[in-house]
């Protein structure tokens, strides 16, 4: 299966640097503040201090442009080894940046999600 580049746009430069991200807005909504499922689960939330209970949280001191960036850098990077979800159109690629392990979900060739994986999930 041949590797397609995600879509999406730019976000604003900080300190001289270019910052991508390559999420909708509802998909970045999702991963940072995330939501109450009809059945009562959670869903995304991986903003730090969000405080849904079994979810993990990227570090205090990570911006959310910052996590964007990473996530994007992720979905993206060639070197990344990708691997086929559950669902038809779903690929799950994980990578490392500054420390953090990052799974990244592309459904239908756009960032779905993006969390933590080496860091203490919160309690139930």
């Amino acid at each position: 299966m041949g590797r397609q580049r995600t879509q999406g746009s730019k976000s604003s430069t900080r300190s001289g640097d270019e910052l991508v991200d390559l999420a909708s807005s509802p998909r970045r909504r999702h991963i940072f503040d995330g939501e109450v499922r009809s059945n009562g689960s959670y869903g995304g939330g991986h903003r730090p201090g969000t405080g849904f209970p079994n979810k993990s949280e990227f570090p205090a001191d990570c911006s959310d442009d910052r996590i964007m960036h990473e996530i994007s850098d992720i979905a993206t990077d060639p070197s990344l080894a990708w691997r086929a979800g559950n669902r038809p159109g779903d690929i799950f690629v994980s990578g490392t940046r500054d420390g953090i392990d990052t799974e990244v979900l592309i459904r239908n060739n756009q960032v779905c999600t993006g969390y933590p994986t080496n860091v203490v999930r919160n309690a139930p």
